[in-house]
């Protein structure tokens, strides 16, 4: 197998040899782009001489000039005859390299990402404005009480005269909208606040536009510079 490969790979490089090695102007998603670019456009298809980059895989017999510039960087399989074109369904290119304070990216490795992350609350303080026509109310119950226990009640008048219904300190939060208050202008009710350890996601995702992205394998041959 891999000699069929190597004659493959062979066969290959002699078809690239009799392209032109300084072709026209290269522009996107037509007929002159370089073999391995990948171009984006508003069709539901991709034009003749691309396929599209959703991480297909092909035979390198069939794409010998794509083969040789990508080899095996997307996946395939030398042993098998095979390699895959990048896969771009529902991500965002990323740049190789190591950017300032930033991992470094490799071709090939998908940086795998959410369109939410997990923001841990950091510890600060609200101002509160307080006026001199701020009004704060408490609700209770004119009735008699019929709950024992103050976790999520609230007052209520005694069944009896000697009922102690008061406390000097306290161990347990009222029911929500129990208090309220108009601070500033603006009105303000009681709430359960959300426990410092709990994350809260928060959208990361910009603004964005689906299209096809596409591979050239029928092009010009990329010539390596260095």
């Amino acid at each position: 197998m891999k000699t069929k490969i190597s004659a493959c790979l062979a066969a290959g490089l002699a078809v690239i040899a009799t392209m032109t090695i300084q072709p026209d102007e290269a522009k996107a998603c037509n007929a002159e782009g370089y073999i391995g670019s990948i171009c984006w456009t508003a069709n539901n298809f991709c034009p003749y001489g691309y396929v599209r980059a959703n991480g297909a895989t092909y035979s390198v017999h069939e794409y010998q000039a794509l083969a040789v510039v990508y080899q095996n960087t997307y996946g395939g399989s030398w042993q098998q005859g095979t390699f895959a074109v990048p896969n771009l369904m529902g991500r965002e290119p990323v740049g190789t390299g190591t950017g300032p304070g930033l991992t470094t990216k490799e071709a090939g490795y998908p940086v795998n990402g959410t369109e939410a992350s997990l923001i841990p609350p950091l510890a600060h303080n609200h101002g509160v404005a307080l006026s001199a026509d701020s009004g704060i109310s408490v609700a209770v119950q004119t009735q008699g009480g019929t709950e024992r226990t103050p976790g999520g009640n609230v007052p209520a008048a005694p069944l009896a005269p000697t009922a102690q219904m008061y406390a000097s300190s306290t161990n347990v939060a009222m029911a929500d909208g129990s208090v309220s208050a108009n601070i500033a202008g603006q009105a303000v009710v009681s709430g359960t606040t959300p426990s410092s350890h709990q994350p809260q996601p928060i959208p990361v995702l910009g603004p964005q536009l689906v299209m096809t992205a596409c591979v050239n394998y029928y092009g010009n041959f990329p010539v390596n510079p260095n």
